[in-house]
């Protein structure tokens, strides 16, 4: 796994359905959980927390949000 890429990956493109949003940064926060570099870990997830928490105020499909909250309360226990 090249996690330089991973990390450097981590943006919202303006053109995903919401869900489509949701389900990268759910499927990228996995990666990164999955991760044994300890320091890459903790970055690549404050930045997954931050981008989660920008994007849950712009969409508006419910299941949307419920996937973004994975990654949200994940990060916050």
């Amino acid at each position: 796994m090249n996690h330089n890429k991973t990390f450097e990956s981590i943006y919202i493109p303006e053109k995903q359905s919401d869900i489509e949003i949701a389900m990268d940064l759910v499927s990228k926060y996995y990666l990164v959980k999955d991760s044994i570099l300890v320091r890459f870990q903790r970055k690549a997830k404050e930045t997954l927390l931050q981008k989660a928490k920008d994007v849950i105020h712009t969409i508006t499909h419910p299941i949307a949000k419920r996937l973004l909250m994975v990654v949200i309360k994940k990060q916050e226990e």
